[in-house]
Formats: C-alpha cells, sequence, structure tokens
C-alpha cells in the first residue's frame, strides 16, 4: 500500500475514533445532540413499581463552519426506546427541513415526543440517530449507540420495505 494511503488512512481512523457520541463534525458542519425532558406525569400507575412516565425527545443543533454559506438541506432523526419485557422496542423519526445557513450560523430543531418509564424495574432507555444531508448528500451523523441501526431495524414502527410493484 503506497505511504500517502496510509496516512490518509491513519488520520481517518484518529478522526472517527475521536468522535463522541452526542456531536459530530464534518468539514462544514457541526451537530451536537441533547436528550430533553417535555413533560413529567407525577401519577404513579403501578405503585409497587414506582414509576415515573415521562415524554421525551432530542434538541439538535446544527452549526455552519464553513467560511461561506452553505446549502440548505434536511435533518433526518430517529428515536428508539428499549423497552424491558417487550419483544420490540418503540421507534419514532421524522425530518426537518434545514434551511441555508451563513458562515458561524446555527439552527435548533426540537423534535420528538415519546414516552419514556423512567423509573422503577421496567425502566426504559432513550437512543437516538441523526442525519444532516445537503443536496442528497450525508454530511454529519450522530449516534447515541453503535448498534442503533441494528436495533431500529427489528423495532415497532420501523418502515418496512416494500416489494416493487405493490
Amino acid at each position: 500500500m503506497k505511504p500517502h494511503l496510509l496516512i490518509a488512512l491513519a488520520a481517518i481512523l484518529g478522526l472517527l475514533s475521536a468522535a463522541s457520541p452526542a456531536f459530530a463534525q464534518s468539514r462544514d458542519t457541526e451537530v451536537k445532540v441533547e436528550r430533553r425532558t417535555l413533560d413529567r406525569q407525577d401519577k404513579i400507575a403501578k405503585p409497587r413499581q414506582n414509576a415515573h412516565e415521562l415524554t421525551r425527545g432530542l434538541r439538535i443543533t446544527v452549526k455552519n463552519l464553513g467560511g461561506s454559506a452553505a446549502a440548505e438541506g434536511e435533518v433526518e432523526w430517529a428515536i428508539l426506546v428499549a423497552r424491558p419485557g417487550m419483544q420490540k422496542a418503540l421507534l419514532s423519526t421524522g425530518k426537518e427541513k434545514l434551511q441555508p445557513l451563513k458562515a458561524a450560523e446555527v439552527a435548533a430543531f426540537d423534535v420528538g415526543a415519546v414516552p419514556v418509564q423512567d423509573s422503577g424495574n421496567k425502566k426504559q432507555d432513550m437512543e437516538y440517530q441523526v442525519i444532516v444531508r445537503r443536496a442528497g448528500a450525508e454530511v454529519a451523523k450522530v449516534e447515541s449507540e453503535a448498534s442503533f441501526s441494528q436495533q431500529a431495524e427489528s423495532a415497532r414502527g420501523a418502515e418496512k420495505k416494500r416489494k416493487k410493484g405493490k
């Protein structure tokens, strides 16, 4: 293998290993994702389990790091709630329009509203994936868990690929 290819490969691997699960940065785009709580129901449906229901979502921030304006695009998001004791996780997805951003400009999105059990013996975890696309090309991607795509394929609410002609 040629030395310049090895150096480029090492640089790419170094960048990938330094990425944080809640943060992604490409050459011109920075994406930050935070979990947020929309509301809390203090009613306990099952007192013995001490279960509290939350409605949770995501706050997504996209920043243009380039020296010039960035084209419009879209932010595609997915939230997966793992539900212990149930066969399938719950999947919620959506797309948001990303307006053109001037240099150093930031766009923020509050997305999703999924029910999550916060405590008790059936506490539920919320995982996410966010992809930013411009001109149809992926420019940044953030996943809270490396196996997100595999888990989402088998989740309740996941779109199944339909056969052509139907």
